[in-house]
């Protein structure tokens, strides 16, 4: 899908990588899981495609964002929070298989945690792209 192009943009974001730790020489952000050598603060993304069934060119999603900190400081999760926002709300990418993928905010939350010290924020933006393989056949 467009996996690498949303990794793309949260780690070329110079902003972002200040609230993130390092992992093999690059900022903490993973796709789909952590390793578990991996420190705090980082950042996890997934993304969860639907399709709609009367249409094959729309195809439809979510992307899910966890960032994970070992601290009592929300400035920084309000902090990584914007940025995110800024980098995928009401955005625009492109990919090998959509001509055009339109993000935008959907929802957030804190997630709690056994250790009242490690901050779990979840955000949620929803995605809409044209299929490319679909839409040269029409």
């Amino acid at each position: 899908m467009f996996t690498k192009e949303v990794y793309s943009r949260l780690i070329g974001d110079t902003e972002l990588k200040t609230y993130l730790s390092v992992y093999l020489n690059k900022p903490a952000i993973f796709d789909n899981f952590a390793p578990e050598t991996a420190i705090l603060p980082y950042l996890i993304f997934s993304i969860d495609i639907g399709r709609d069934i009367d249409n094959p060119v729309i195809q439809d999603g979510s992307i899910f964002i966890d960032y994970y900190n070992y601290s009592k400081n929300r400035l920084t999760v309000a902090n990584v929070g914007l940025a995110i926002e800024r980098l995928l709300d009401y955005q625009q990418l492109s990919s090998d298989s959509a001509s055009i993928v339109r993000t935008w905010f959907f929802d957030a939350a804190y997630t709690q945690q056994s250790d009242p010290m490690i901050i779990q924020y979840s955000m949620q933006y929803t995605f809409r792209s044209d299929r490319k393989k679909w839409a040269s056949l029409l």
